[in-house]
């Protein structure tokens, strides 16, 4: 029984903020807060991710479409029906495209949860 991988892509924050004319000073002071904590949020890379659910993870290579539209940093495992390590291709011998896929190498089929940022 398999499950189709279903990518959730989470926005988690705008990717600028844009401000509000205004003759408020209060309101002014507000944006500049909030200025300062969209700016330390859009610092953080692993914000700007997905989440793929139900991935079959099978023994060997597998590649896993990760629909960033970018070359994927990092990733971590949410959840797994497996008990055995499940680690990322090497950099320099995978020939995914970054882009679109993550390679993952496996000892024993799984199915997997995971956050591609």
């Amino acid at each position: 029984m398999g499950f189709a991988p279903v990518a959730i892509g989470v926005p988690v924050i705008a990717q600028t903020f844009t401000r509000l004319q205004s003759d408020d000073g209060l309101f002014n002071r507000a944006q500049d807060n909030v200025q300062v904590f969209a700016e330390f949020l859009q610092s953080i890379p692993w914000l700007d991710g997905v989440l793929i659910e139900g991935v079959t993870i099978n023994v060997g290579t597998t590649l896993v479409e990760h629909k960033l539209g970018r070359d994927w940093r990092g990733w971590w495992l949410t959840d797994s029906s497996g008990t055995v390590g499940l680690q990322p291709s090497s950099l320099s011998t995978s020939t995914a495209d970054r882009s679109k896929f993550i390679e993952f190498v496996a000892g024993v089929p799984q199915t997997v949860n995971i956050w591609v940022f």
